[in-house]
C-alpha cells in the first residue's frame, strides 16, 4: 500500500476520531478502555498495526515492571519498533507520563526506536536514544489541520508490515499490489493516474470505482 493511500486511511481515522471526540466526550474523558477503543485502535489501524495480530501488536507487555500498553512489533527483523502509552481522554497532562514510557522503551538489548504518549486527541511522538527522547511530533487532532495530523502520523508510525488494514480493519484489494499475480485495477490506477487524485473527493471516487471493478476475495 503507497504511503499516499496510507496517509488517506489515517485522514479517514483522524476526521472519525475528531467527531468521537465531540459527540462523545462524557463516554471517554473518564475511560482508557473507551478511549482506546473508539480513538486511538483505529489510528492504528489505519496506520497499519492490526491490534488483533499479536504478531504486529503486543497488548499490555511486561516492560521494565510495568505493562505497555501497546508494544508494535517488526517480527521479521525481531525488533521492538514502537511502544504506545494510552491515557484517557481527559487526561491531557501527558508529559507527566514521559517517564513511565521512557521506561517501557528500554529493554534488555533492545530499545524502542519511539515512545508514543497519546490520550486520543493529543499524540506526542519521541524519539528513543542514548537513554533519551527528544519529542519530534505533537500534534491535536481538534486543534491542528487534519493532513497535518495525518502526514505526520504516517510518516513516524507506519507499520513496515506490506499488507495495511483498512480503517474498519476489513483487508481489500485496494491495499494489495495484484491477486494471484494479475496487478489489480487500483494498483494500475494509482500507478497511472496517482497524482492526478489530488482532492479527497477524487480520492474516494477511486476507491469507491476500484471496488465496484473488483469482486471480494474470497
Amino acid at each position: 500500500m503507497s504511503t499516499r493511500n496510507i496517509t488517506r486511511a489515517v485522514r479517514h481515522a483522524v476526521l472519525q476520531a475528531k467527531n468521537h471526540i465531540k459527540t462523545q466526550y462524557g463516554l471517554l474523558e473518564n475511560s482508557e478502555v473507551q478511549t482506546r477503543t473508539v480513538l486511538i485502535d483505529p489510528v492504528l489501524r489505519a496506520l497499519g498495526w492490526d491490534v488483533s495480530n499479536p504478531d504486529m501488536v503486543r497488548v499490555e507487555l511486561g516492560r521494565n515492571g510495568g505493562f505497555a500498553d501497546y508494544a508494535l512489533l517488526d517480527t521479521a527483523a525481531e525488533q521492538l519498533l514502537i511502544i504506545v502509552e494510552a491515557k484517557k481522554l481527559g487526561d491531557e497532562k501527558l508529559e507527566r507520563h514521559i517517564p513511565q514510557a521512557a521506561g517501557y522503551a528500554k529493554g534488555e538489548g533492545s530499545e524502542a526506536r519511539y515512545s508514543v504518549i497519546t490520550n486520543g486527541k493529543l499524540w506526542r511522538v519521541f524519539e528513543n536514544g542514548n537513554g533519551l527522547m527528544r519529542n519530534i511530533l505533537a500534534i491535536s487532532i481538534t486543534g491542528d489541520p487534519v493532513d497535518r495530523c495525518a502526514e505526520g502520523l504516517t510518516e513516524l508510525l507506519s507499520s513496515p508490515w506490506p499488507e495495511i488494514a483498512t480503517p474498519s480493519g476489513v483487508k481489500t484489494r485496494r491495499n494489495q499490489p495484484s491477486h494471484d499475480g494479475i496487478p489489480t485495477t487500483a494498483s494500475l490506477l494509482d500507478a497511472a493516474y496517482g497524482p492526478l487524485f489530488t482532492g479527497p473527493a477524487m480520492n474516494r471516487a477511486a476507491d469507491v470505482q476500484s471496488d465496484m471493478e473488483q469482486p471480494p476475495l474470497p
